[in-house]
């Protein structure tokens, strides 16, 4: 098992120590679990960047290609799995 060593300003590590008081688990086991909860949307984040990175790219080379929402979906139905929900949500709110 791997250990990390991570540094909290004063006011986080009170907020992790309430946390811990109040749940009962110890500081490890609390940002263990918010870790495991959070991994799959932090590693999406490197994807995400890659693809900003190749729509500038391709916009710059004049070679991007349009396509719907409902298009992208199609492409994409991993990434609108999670969040689709969210920006239908917010599609119906703004009409």
């Amino acid at each position: 098992m791997a250990m990390v060593t991570l540094r909290l300003d004063d006011e986080l590590n009170d907020r992790l120590t309430r946390a811990s008081r109040h749940t009962g688990q110890s500081k490890s086991q609390i940002i263990k679990g918010l870790l495991r909860a959070n991994m799959d949307e932090i590693e999406k984040l490197k994807s995400l960047e890659e693809s900003i990175a190749e729509y500038r790219k391709q916009k710059a080379e004049g070679t991007l290609e349009m396509m719907t929402f409902d298009e992208f979906k199609a492409r994409h139905p991993e990434d609108f799995a999670a969040i689709e929900p969210k920006v239908r949500g917010r599609l119906r709110k703004t009409r």
